[in-house]
């Protein structure tokens, strides 16, 4: 299982009590790095107020030159859609 699929599986909550307490997961093949990137993506989706809002904010970025910022976004928006799909929101 992968950090994608164990977010999926078990929820934000459970990622988010692994990344805290350090634990250890032997039985899953990923990196608490991994984890950490997929749970703070979905947290700068719900900073900006959702998939629709952090979409307009990259592209605001890209048109203002912040193309390292700008691909921070696009990642983010892409590992919250692979999470949740493009319609976004769960109250997690």
């Amino acid at each position: 299982m992968n950090a994608l699929q164990f977010i999926k599986w078990y929820g934000l909550e459970d990622a988010r009590h692994i990344i805290k307490e350090n634990i250890y997961c032997h039985d899953h093949e990923f990196t608490m790095k991994a984890l950490r990137e997929l749970v703070e993506s979905v947290d700068l989706i719900n900073y900006w107020g959702g998939l629709e809002e952090a979409k307009d904010y990259a592209d605001f970025c890209f048109f203002k030159g912040r193309e390292e910022r700008g691909n921070r976004m696009k990642q983010a928006i892409a590992d919250y859609e692979s999470i949740y799909g493009e319609e976004g929101a769960r109250d997690e």
